[in-house]
């Protein structure tokens, strides 16, 4: 097995969420066997019944003259991404964004939003002390193949392996980055985080009524929520997770007055750890310096 150019790139990307070498070790292997990490990759079958080549498929979706990215059920991307509501995401999250679906970058931000509402599959990457453990929750609780034999689940595991030798020595400090977990909102929930969502929801003009921000996720929130998803692409369930709150606050800060700067200052890092740090910031107007 040849390990591909951009294995590295991956594994330096989700090790600050993950933070342990079994877990990364295990996304990539699970990634490997859907897609080789292939991130414009369409599913085989797919080529023949659109008509389309990877490229073009990728493309025709970009400029807007294929419609049915969400709904036509063809596996694509890293993960091959196949379900109406998730592929809908990928794609809101790409325009708001201002990137390709097939942008490296964008899935693997999208991964990782993604990884946040998955919390059970997050906890066992996180924690977990063995290949074939990690491996399995990714397989079985996030990819969820239609081929879930021990036989695939063996391979699969053989694959995180080679990708655990390769990069286990070139992990880095991952205190030095700031992962905030997102917790998914939802009806009948309360509390500061549910009062800051609807601070953001009153930002952008959406009506809560005459309860305003109260700290309670009631119907009028719900029906904001819906809204905001509606506004961006998002696949509207009423519910805030990852995705969601994270392009809120790109909304937020991409309508505030452009004349406004924002500076966020690093220290205590070698400089190609600064420049990866600088490049999860890209999507926001935000000035990056370093100490």
């Amino acid at each position: 097995m040849k390990i591909p150019d951009n294995a590295e790139h991956i594994w330096r990307y989700l090790y600050p969420l993950i933070q342990n070498p079994y877990g990364v070790a295990a996304v990539l292997g699970n990634l490997y066997a859907e897609s080789g990490l292939t991130p414009a990759n369409l599913q085989n079958s797919y080529v023949k019944q659109l008509g389309m080549t990877d490229a073009e498929y990728t493309s025709a979706v970009d400029k807007g003259t294929y419609q049915n990215f969400a709904s036509d059920q063809a596996g694509y991307g890293l993960a091959q991404w196949t379900y109406h509501s998730r592929k809908q995401n990928l794609l809101a999250a790409a325009k708001t964004t201002g990137k390709s679906i097939g942008d490296l970058d964008c899935q693997l931000y999208f991964l990782c939003m993604e990884l946040h509402n998955y919390s059970t599959v997050l906890e066992i990457l996180c924690q977990a002390d063995s290949i074939q453990l990690a491996s399995d929750a990714f397989m079985l609780l996030y990819e969820k193949p239609a081929n879930k034999t021990k036989e695939n689940k063996r391979r699969r595991a053989e694959l995180s392996q080679v990708f655990y030798d390769q990069f286990v020595s070139q992990t880095f400090d991952a205190d030095e980055f700031v992962y905030e977990p997102y917790q998914t909102m939802q009806k009948g929930m309360k509390g500061k985080a549910v009062q800051q969502l609807q601070n953001n929801l009153l930002s952008l003009g959406f009506d809560l009524g005459p309860d305003g921000a109260d700290g309670q996720f009631g119907k009028r929130t719900r029906q904001a929520v819906i809204a905001f998803q509606q506004s961006v692409g998002l696949y509207a369930d009423g519910k805030a997770g990852a995705l969601t709150q994270d392009l809120l606050l790109y909304v937020l800060m991409q309508r505030h007055d452009s004349s406004t700067k924002y500076t966020v200052t690093i220290s205590h890092l070698d400089e190609q750890d600064a420049q990866y740090l600088f490049s999860v910031y890209e999507k926001y107007p935000v000035l990056m310096e370093a100490e």
